[in-house]
């Protein structure tokens, strides 16, 4: 057994290796009985609801209790419970299913389970200090990680908890295919910012471009590792959020910090002790005190301070005194030693007999860290000179790191302090951190010395004027990333910026404050609309945006302007979510109604063009062409000529689903042909989607209805291929549903539509855009029933089609209620595949969707004949005949011909039917050995 191989009676169970054995027998179990048998194993002697079972075993897919009664059946049977003294699952009524047989957990050395130093994805910060005398700490944390779901590394402030987390994260690294990923919950001021910033993080680790929304599906089926840093100040909504993750996210582990436990089950609180002291009244000399840890730790950071410290027998008993008086707290020590420069090691020992009287008395696990660190940080704080001390505490406006440039603006006094020298003497006293991995060098104080300062700064009475100037340099820098954002790529773009978030929510802070500046606050709003869109924190965004538009008046233009930008904001959840998330369309309005007030044709464009994809997404498409008419004028007046070619391209999609095939064709055509991709970001920005790709996503869908299957195919294809090399999720999502999943299953491809309804699935349940998820299992659904498992591809249809239609999306309705009906006539359900039929016709009618109407048409005929109506059916078939021609939709007229062939050969009309097929077929250009093809074919050879 390696260490994850649980026994219980004669069998042995490895899910890691996915590998069951009984008496020394490896056992055969299908993947979805294995899934079971873990899913219950895990949560022995516990009742385990059928939905919970479900939930874990087919994510993100509707299963009927039924399948999981098979599995359970299947799983019973293999495991020989007919010859065991006692049943291993109990079905518990009304309830669930509960795994009854004890189960041993074996426990196993840590070094029997390697784990690779290979480097993996992560987002952890850079290590900038060695954690000194930690090994064995770190060691023990590993092995945890390797048993355990939940670590909490519990200790008072400055005792270097996020240094071992983080070495220990680096460490594991490779065993999590899915990433490590950091949040320091100390930049964090309220609990409703803990589930967004975890999925941005989350999201950066991973490399996803769209937005990222729902963390419980996202991380359902995840092997991650989660490190939640300075978790006290938050402990209740952690110790919530985490409890929540061990239940939904059976392969997540979560690595905390905090001062105090979580206290939730599962938890394994892993306390970290001080450094080790040597023995009091011991007299040591420098080569044994150097054994101990916190001695070493003092001698590593004076010999940084002063560029090179050795430690003498002499200087031995001062440096065990100093460490021995700091309780052997690893900030504390760094402190000491990075003043020893100032008053030397004899001298630094003296000022610790009057500053330090608190501290021994105070140091107690029970006090809170600030009173732990306090007595420590007053006499560092003390020591520095007046200048020193000014700068100091205006750092503490920063809510995580900050440039030299944004000290200088806002630290700086007029430019009476030189603030350079300052910061530099600051990062060799160890009160300031230097992270240097970037071309631009970034400083941080230690969230405890942070709000340390912040006390002097109020105490100063500097807190409002500080709190202003820092949120004026922010609105600066926000509103240059505002431009740049449509001009750099989001590679260079995203890292110059992203690492502000804390700052603009501090600076949010301050200006909607009781004491801060409301015009600040709007603009400041306004110009970080770029940076919540690249980290996806949607919820953010949303709420800055309501807040900034609440606040507004309407006297002026640059309110007017203001108020149509953050509609923008309020306008484009919409666009990705299928619950949750209010409607956009009337923010939209707000926008185009101010824009063309102000003749702001950019906006105007932005309005249009996502008030047509709503009436796109919505079904009212004679609404849409109308919009994308009005976008080509107003196109017009724009600085960009490739407007009016998005426009068209706008006008062909509208004109594709009306069945105006030609004219479609034309407009995508021309589009392909004179448009340049924009040399920066900017169509990608304003219209959220790749111009191009889009344009083929439709030209394929009119190349497949005019007769062109393999050009369709092809063009499909291709498009994906081009999407995935350029990175964008949310118009791969689009174009693999809008384009490559319908066209395969149109044209029979099947084993292609399975390859791009998989990709859809995972790609959408990353990003979470839950209305392309749903929509994979929409065209899932489909793909059933053209493979036979008819009841369950129902199932599963139906469901997503009331899912979309109860949010508003009706997008492809008429193709796929038109399979739904189709599979309901294979199932024998003739009276309820007439109803379903009918009620598309209906919806088609009122949504314009004509581009499928003929084989609505043709859908309905063949019911009517399997009824018994032969009357009404012949005549339903030439009537989806005659809609074919006129729309000059060769697919759907070789669909109806061969429907009317098929019964006139029946009907002893084979003269008939000989000479329909006979003027079709040689018309059709392409698409010999396909399905629709080989069908009229074969009915053609058996006429002859």
């Amino acid at each position: 057994m390696d260490e994850h191989t649980l026994s219980f009676g004669p069998f042995e169970f490895s899910p890691t290796q996915r590998r069951l054995v009984r008496d020394g027998t490896v056992l055969r179990l299908g993947s979805r009985a294995f899934d079971v048998l873990a899913t219950l194993v895990d949560r022995a002697g516990s009742v385990v609801s059928k939905e919970e079972i479900i939930a874990a075993v087919w994510p993100n897919t509707f299963v009927d209790e039924a399948n999981l009664r098979v599995h359970i059946s299947s799983l019973r049977k293999a495991l020989g419970e007919d010859q065991l003294p006692a049943p291993l699952i109990e079905n518990v009524p009304g309830r669930g299913y509960a795994f009854v047989a004890p189960v041993a957990r074996p426990v196993r050395p840590v070094q029997e389970v390697p784990i690779s130093l290979e480097a993996g994805r992560s987002n952890l910060p850079l290590s900038v200090v060695r954690p000194v005398g930690r090994d064995d700490f770190i060691a023990t944390l590993i092995g945890q990680l390797q048993r355990r779901r939940l670590i909490n590394i519990v200790g008072p402030g400055g005792m270097g908890k996020t240094t071992v987390a983080v070495a220990a994260a680096e460490t594991v690294v490779s065993a999590y295919p899915d990433g490590v990923a950091f949040l320091d919950l100390g930049t964090m001021d309220s609990a409703e910012l803990i589930v967004p910033g975890l999925l941005s993080v989350i999201e950066r680790v991973n490399g996803s471009v769209g937005p990222v929304r729902d963390l419980w599906t996202y991380l359902q089926n995840r092997k991650m590792l989660l490190v939640l840093d300075n978790c006290e100040h938050l402990i209740e909504p952690v110790a919530s959020l985490a409890e929540q993750l061990l239940r939904a996210c059976p392969a997540v582990q979560v690595l905390a910090t905090s001062r105090e436990p979580l206290r939730v089950p599962s938890e394994w609180v892993q306390r970290l002790p001080p450094l080790d002291l040597p023995p009091e009244n011991a007299e040591l000399t420098a080569e044994a005190a150097l054994r101990y840890p916190a001695i070493q730790l003092f001698a590593e950071r004076a010999s940084e301070a002063l560029g090179g410290f050795e430690l003498r027998d002499a200087d031995a008993a001062h440096a065990t005194e100093i460490c021995r008086r700091l309780d052997g707290i690893a900030l504390a020590i760094e402190l000491a030693a990075g003043r020893i420069d100032t008053i030397g090691l004899a001298g630094l020992a003296n000022a610790l007999d009057d500053r330090f009287k608190l501290l021994k008395q105070g140091r107690r696990t029970a006090l809170p860290r600030h009173q732990t660190l306090r007595a420590t940080l007053d006499w560092s704080f003390g020591l520095l000179s007046t200048e020193e001390q000014q700068v100091l505490r205006r750092l503490a406006v920063f809510n995580g790191g900050f440039t030299l440039e944004a000290a200088r603006n806002v630290a700086g006094e007029g430019g009476e302090i030189e603030v350079d020298d300052v910061i530099v003497s600051l990062v060799a006293k160890s009160l300031l951190t230097a992270d240097v991995a970037n071309s631009i060098v970034h400083y941080r104080l230690l969230e405890t010395t942070r709000r340390y300062c912040s006390e002097k700064l109020a105490e100063a009475g500097e807190a409002p004027a500080k709190a202003r100037l820092h949120a004026a340099y922010y609105l600066q820098l926000f509103e240059r990333a505002a431009a740049e954002w449509e001009s750099q790529p989001n590679e260079d773009w995203l890292p110059n910026y992203g690492r502000e978030l804390g700052n603009l929510r501090a600076a949010l802070i301050w200006a909607f404050g009781p004491s801060g500046s409301i015009d600040l606050g709007i603009a400041l709003t306004v110009s970080a609309i770029p940076l919540w869109f690249q980290l996806s924190l949607v919820e953010e965004r949303l709420a800055a945006a309501k807040r900034a538009v609440a606040a507004l008046g309407l006297q002026s233009q640059a309110e007017k302007r203001q108020r149509m930008q953050l509609n923008v904001v309020l306008g484009w959840p919409q666009l990705n979510a299928i619950s949750g998330v209010e409607s956009g369309p009337a923010a939209w309005r707000t926008v185009l109604t101010i824009a063309e007030e102000l003749g702001e044709t950019d906006y105007q464009l932005r309005a249009l063009w996502a008030l047509w994809v709503d009436r796109t997404n919505s079904g009212d498409n004679r609404a849409a062409l109308a919009l994308a008419e009005r976008f080509i004028v107003t196109s017009a007046n724009s600085s960009d000529a490739s407007d009016v070619l998005i426009g068209k391209r706008m006008r062909g999609r509208s004109r594709h689903l009306l069945g105006y095939q030609s004219e479609a064709a034309a407009d995508l055509t021309e589009m392909l042909r004179h448009y340049g991709q924009a040399p920066n970001r900017s169509h990608l920005v304003r219209f959220q989607y790749d111009q191009r790709v889009m344009a083929r996503s439709t030209l394929a869908r009119t190349l497949l209805v005019r007769g062109f299957p393999e050009r369709a195919l092809a063009e499909i294809a291709g498009m994906v291929e081009e999407t995935l090399a350029l990175n964008d999720t949310p118009t791969l999502c689009h174009v693999l549903l809008d384009g490559a999943c319908m066209v395969s299953l149109l044209v029979g491809d099947y084993e292609g539509a399975e390859r791009h309804i998989a990709l859809l699935a995972q790609r959408s349940a990353q990003a979470a855009m839950d209305v392309w998820h749903t929509y994979s299992h929409a065209c899932a659904g489909a793909l059933m029933l053209r493979s036979g498992e008819v009841e369950e591809g129902l199932a599963i249809l139906q469901e997503a089609l009331r899912k979309l239609q109860s949010a508003g999306f009706r997008l492809h309705f008429a193709a796929l209620r038109g399979m739904l009906a189709e599979g309901l006539a294979r199932s024998g359900r003739l009276a309820e595949a007439r109803e379903a039929i009918d009620a598309s016709l209906i919806e088609c009618a009122e949504t314009g969707e004509y581009w499928f109407l003929p084989e609505l048409q043709r859908i309905k005929g063949d019911i009517m004949l399997l009824l018994g109506d032969t009357a009404g059916g012949e005549q339903q078939l030439l009537l989806a005949r005659t809609t074919a021609q006129e729309q000059e939709a060769l697919a759907w007229e070789l669909r109806s011909t061969t429907s009317l062939a098929r019964f006139w050969r029946s009907d002893g009309r084979e003269d008939v039917a000989k000479a329909a097929l006979a003027e079709l077929l040689p018309r059709m250009p392409e698409g010999f050995l396909r399905p629709d093809f080989l069908r009229a074919s074969a009915i053609a050879e058996a006429l002859a």
